[in-house]
């Protein structure tokens, strides 16, 4: 993606879209892009097909001639009157357009459709820009899980529970 291609993302070419079983190659893609979770795609695939998934992608149209881009998912699953957010990931490029926040708002719309009451999720402490997301969308610090994620090159990093009511 080009610096005239970042200026040129408009809103009326950003697409939310259910993400089913077909997308887990896309999925997995953007994780090993991010160097983030790579839960690989079987896995991926295996969660997007249970009944209780609700997942989206962000899709990007920057040219009328060439196909929307992946930019970017939410994986959720949604049991009884709670919502948990599993994974979400938005490409370096595209990041810094608000895709993250549509990605939440969007797994939030399908959530009180459902009846939901509650939505959770678990970020690295370090994460400053999501933690800062979660915060303006609504979400509360619940609880930590000490030396919860491993980063690649050893250390160890708490986890910040967090929880949202509808």
């Amino acid at each position: 993606m080009t610096q005239s291609d970042k200026a040129q993302i408009d809103q009326k070419q950003i697409s939310l879209l259910w993400a089913g079983p077909e997308t887990a190659n896309e999925i997995a893609q953007i994780q090993i892009q991010m160097q983030d979770l790579n839960w690989g795609e079987d896995e991926i695939r295996t969660l997007l097909a249970n009944p209780c998934s609700n997942s989206l992608l962000v899709k990007i149209r920057l040219n009328p001639e060439n196909p929307p881009l992946t930019a970017g998912y939410i994986m959720g699953r949604l049991i009884g009157e709670e919502v948990e957010i599993l994974a979400i990931g938005v490409l370096e490029p595209f990041q810094k357009f608000g895709l993250g926040r549509s990605l939440v708002e969007g797994l939030t719309r399908a959530a009180k459709r459902a009846e939901a009451k509650k939505m959770f999720l678990e970020v690295a402490c370090d994460n400053e820009p999501a933690l800062s997301l979660y915060s303006k969308l609504g979400f509360e610090e619940t609880g930590r899980r000490q030396d919860y994620y491993k980063r690649a090159d050893g250390t160890k990093v708490d986890a910040v529970t967090m929880t949202r009511t509808f």
